[in-house]
């Protein structure tokens, strides 16, 4: 869901390019780059936690059948559901942190 913003140039990896996530492609993302995406996480959870139940988000643009006339993707999601999710990917970010023999490994989209 969150792949297209453009914080994921700042989470530090070991693969290549060595910030950031892979879009085609595998990532390995280390204890310190765990740390990173822990705390933009957090700060993610932080804002929604603040947002009504029914959470509206633009994606990206596209067009569909017509090359000159396209429209923006409208995200909708529960806010439970949000947060659950950020809440496994902060206690996943925290158990690689602790621990150097574990990673956080990314498939690309």
């Amino acid at each position: 869901m969150f792949h297209k913003f453009f914080i994921v140039k700042w989470i530090p990896n070991e693969t290549g390019n060595r910030f950031g996530l892979n879009y085609c492609g595998l990532t390995v993302i280390y204890p310190n780059g765990a740390s990173v995406l822990k705390r933009i996480i957090t700060g993610w959870y932080e804002i929604f936690k603040n947002a009504p139940n029914e959470i509206k988000l633009t994606g990206n643009y596209f067009w569909r059948d017509q090359i000159d006339k396209g429209e923006y993707e409208k995200i909708e999601v529960r806010k439970p559901n949000l947060l659950k999710i950020l809440s496994e990917l902060i206690t996943l970010c925290n158990l690689v942190e602790n621990n150097d023999d574990l990673i956080i490994l990314h498939l690309g989209v």
